[in-house]
């Protein structure tokens, strides 16, 4: 049915096309402007009706398609004009505007798909190509219009028709003539000639009806208007023309060089308009010696590029014939590694420890489970700051890492002990043993395991010091089924892992449950409330290091829930985090905090500024740095009055953070400061490729400055570094007289701490400390 239609409008197309030839011929003006519209909207109707997806410039045939019912619009106005209201069409200053959309189409259609290819372009050779066709094409209209046009023959509206027109069909007889003289291809195809026609045939036709204006011989359905409606047919004709022609797929070849590497012998053919411009009297010889001078100059400069072009096309075969090489060595690589991999996932081991793997160890949970009156514990374990190792040292590292481990874990196991290794850094133990209620053996056995990680693991010259946390659940006490009774362990070793060193084992409970259950509450909750209702901010002074000047405040976020009451930030932070929340909470804190921060400068609080903590995961928001624009603007921010905090430890994962963002916020003004620092395990290398204003000293070092002297010297040499790379540092968490004369002694610039003063409600902040 669709093959019938587009045959039947091109049919449609061609007899309209001939009809209107004839007409034109015989002197039949009516019939003339009855069947150029429906040419055009032929035109139109095939072109969209032949589209296919594997075109590639859809987009340039829709603009065509576009500009042939604009025509036949226009073909129709003029129609109804001049056969039916008896007037002039030639008078209608509508018309005279309208007939340009078709041009600017065109223009249009020419720069989408020029732009489309530009890749495949050389850009020197590509911008020396557009300059000399440029200069052809302005000296030819330049010269040719200056000794013709007599501006103060024509009206306002003719005047600007007839420029606008030459203007717009410059533009596209140079991106036409670019796209033709510098893609050096030997042959094109039968579609792209067919545009070419109808492109040629459709600017040069109207330079020349602008041309027929100016000289006032233009004569309506003459031969100007024949070729008009034959290059809007050209249109149809190649969109049928590519229709007919099967969708083929693209092989990849070892072809590298550029569309435009080769001679130019079109542009000497293109050269011959200008020369016969000038035989005909409507050039003359200075334009054309102008015009041959450039030529010239262009194939000298032309053949130093070409030779440039040919080398560094050979380099890059070169190059791409050692990539193929490697890609086929990497896929036969691949293949070997898939079935070697599709072998062993039937045996029982893991293949990086040659632990026991998921697979077996959850059979083995399932065979004890059917075995009467068994009795054993599960040990579930979690490797501590693992991550940490693979990020700094790569993975090859951790893998290794991991070899070691699980060598002591081979060492260890025994019948009734059957060790697994099934996650990443995760490791689970089966201990069977006699049904004893009390949990002394579990304590023993966590005791072996934890004595397995007492020692320093060492690989090359790196040692690495590694623990492990562990989540405990016992059959049948704690699950009578294998995925409960792991997912009893999982959240009592998770437990563990979030106690820190103070509990390297937990026992399942049915509390940590109810811990789940909170954690599901708290998720629910931040999905549906009101922020306004339930968050607040309080700010906690930064004061300079002797005390006498308020420097600037922190905002920290407080959540006040009717049904659980407080609930502190260490909890619902996390939360926010994994759910994503956090991006809607992190702009609600933003918010609330420029709006304050203006407040009190408006009130005369004129050097504060206000610090604003952020989650690494505002910074992957697409629309972070814009929302932060939008807020500036609207509550007429000073960007300086703003200091971003972000922890270190995030700071330093160049996944998260990007030097784009942090470039960006300098940029704008705002400052930044690496909250916690200290504390983190990475390279300090990202102090010098970031832009940061300050460092925030953690207060677990603060904590111990008075009894600890080693913390008392890496204090210094934080305060020293910055000091040397021209950062500002503040110790966070300052609680006693004892700590601030330390800090004092070690210049640090600013503290913030209890000592001075808590966390502080907008109005009891307002109420301390007014304005001088």
């Amino acid at each position: 049915m669709h093959k019938k239609m587009i045959v039947s409008i091109m049919t449609i197309l061609q007899i309209s096309l001939v009809a209107y030839v004839v007409s034109n011929l015989l002197g039949y003006q009516f019939y003339s402007n009855l069947f150029a519209p429906v040419a055009t909207l032929s035109t139109c109707i095939i072109i969209i009706i032949s589209l296919k997806p594997h075109n590639f410039f859809n987009v340039s045939w829709i603009l065509l398609a576009l500009m042939a019912f604009l025509w036949s619009i226009a073909d129709t106005i003029w129609m109804i004009i001049y056969n039916f209201l008896g007037s002039d069409p030639q008078e209608s200053v509508f018309l005279l505007y309208f007939y340009m959309l078709p041009s600017f189409l065109i223009l249009v259609s020419c720069f989408v798909y020029f732009r489309r290819n530009l890749r495949k372009w050389h850009d020197f050779q590509l911008t020396v190509d557009s300059v000399i066709t440029f200069i052809i094409i302005f000296v030819t209209l330049w010269f040719s219009l200056s000794e013709h046009y007599l501006w103060e023959s024509f009206s306002i509206h003719e005047n600007i028709s007839i420029l606008g027109s030459l203007v717009i069909n410059g533009f596209s007889l140079l991106l036409l003539v670019v796209m033709i003289v510098s893609a050096r291809v030997n042959k094109l195809s039968k579609t792209m000639l067919w545009i070419i026609a109808g492109l040629s045939t459709y600017i040069f036709t109207d330079i020349f009806y602008g041309f027929s204006i100016i000289l006032d011989f233009f004569q309506p359905n003459s031969l100007i208007d024949t070729l008009y409606i034959l290059s809007i047919t050209f249109f149809g004709t190649s969109a049928y023309k590519e229709w007919k022609k099967p969708s083929l797929v693209q092989n990849p070849d070892l072809k590298v060089s550029p569309q435009n590497f080769g001679g130019n012998k079109r542009l000497l053919y293109f050269t011959s308009i200008p020369i016969i411009l000038t035989l005909i009297g409507i050039l003359n010889v200075k334009a054309l010696i102008i015009i041959g001078f450039f030529i010239t100059f262009y194939f000298v400069i032309s053949g130093k590029i070409q030779t440039a072009i040919q080398t560094e096309a050979l380099l890059t075969t070169e190059r791409v014939i050692n990539e193929r090489l490697e890609d086929l060595v990497s896929k036969r690589t691949i293949d070997l590694k898939a079935s070697k991999e599709e072998f062993e996932q039937l045996a029982i081991r893991d293949t990086l420890s040659s632990l026991y793997n998921r697979r077996y160890f959850l059979d083995k949970l399932e065979a004890l489970i059917q075995t009467e009156n068994m009795h054993f514990s599960l040990y579930y374990l979690d490797l501590d700051h693992f991550k940490i190792i693979n990020d700094i040292h790569g993975h090859e590292m951790g893998d290794e890492v991991l070899r070691l481990i699980a060598k002591r874990f081979i060492d260890w196991q025994c019948d009734q002990k059957i060790v697994a290794r099934v996650g990443d850094d995760e490791f689970a133990v089966i201990h069977i043993h006699d049904a004893l209620e009390d949990k002394q053996i579990n304590h023993e056995v966590c005791a072996q395991i934890l004595d397995l990680f007492n020692n320093d693991i060492t690989v090359g010259d790196y040692v690495f010091n590694v623990s492990a946390s562990i989540g405990i659940s016992r059959y049948p006490y704690d699950a009578t089924d294998k995925y409960t009774l792991v997912k009893h362990a999982d959240l009592a070793m998770y437990q563990a892992k979030k106690s820190g060193d103070q509990t390297k084992y937990i026992f399942y409970s049915r509390e940590h449950s109810q811990l789940v259950k909170r954690k599901n509450k708290i998720e629910l909750l931040l999905k549906t409330i009101d922020y306004n209702k339930e968050f607040s901010l309080h700010y906690q002074p930064q004061f300079s290091i002797d005390g006498k000047q308020l420097l600037a405040v922190e905002a920290l976020l407080r959540w006040q829930n009717p049904v659980l009451g407080n609930v502190t930030p260490t909890e619902f932070i996390q939360i926010a985090e994994e759910t994503g929340s956090i991006i809607k909470i992190g702009k609600w804190v933003i918010d609330t905090a420029f709006k304050q921060i203006k407040q009190w400068h408006i009130m005369g609080y004129n050097t504060l500024q206000i610090g604003i903590n952020l989650s690494p995961l505002q910074f992957d928001s697409v629309d972070f740095f814009p929302y932060i624009i939008e807020k500036i603007n609207t509550y007429q921010i000073d960007p300086s009055w703003i200091d971003f905090e972000i922890t270190e430890s995030n700071a330093m994962n160049s996944g998260t953070i990007s030097e784009e963002i942090f470039s960006a916020l300098a940029n704008l003004g705002v400052q930044i400061s690496i909250d916690d620092f200290g504390t983190g395990y990475s390279s300090l290398s990202y102090l010098k490729r970031f832009d940061i204003d300050r460092l925030k000293i953690a207060k677990e070092l603060i904590d111990h400055i008075v009894d600890d002297h080693e913390e008392r010297l890496i204090i210094k040499a934080i305060i020293l570094m910055a000091k040397g790379l021209g950062l500002e540092t503040i110790a966070e968490g300052v609680e006693t007289l004892e700590q601030l004369n330390i800090l004092q002694q070690l210049e640090c610039n600013a503290i913030q701490g209890y000592y001075f003063s808590k966390p502080l409600t907008k109005e009891v902040f307002e109420a301390t400390y007014s304005v001088d």
